[in-house]
């Protein structure tokens, strides 16, 4: 089962199987989500650079052909 873990935008599961490997899992580098970008940085108080997820599940409801998200982040970065 899954630990619920508080974080600055809410509440988070935690998976065990990384908790086992990781121990540690508020590093941001062994997060795990299934969302259409990935965090592949992070300075924290300055920025977080996002990159488009390959293997995001969603589509566009219009046209389903097409898979989301659309816009690719890589390489830019946005203040927080």
């Amino acid at each position: 089962m899954e630990t619920m873990h508080e974080v600055s935008l809410g509440l988070c599961l935690e998976n065990p199987d990384a908790v086992k490997q990781w121990g540690d899992v508020s590093d941001w580098h062994h997060a795990i989500g299934t969302g259409p970008f990935m965090l592949k940085d992070f300075v924290p108080s300055s920025s977080a650079t996002l990159i488009k997820n390959p293997n995001y599940w969603g589509h566009d409801e219009r046209h389903p052909q097409n898979k989301l998200p659309y816009i690719d982040y890589n390489q830019i970065s946005h203040d927080t």
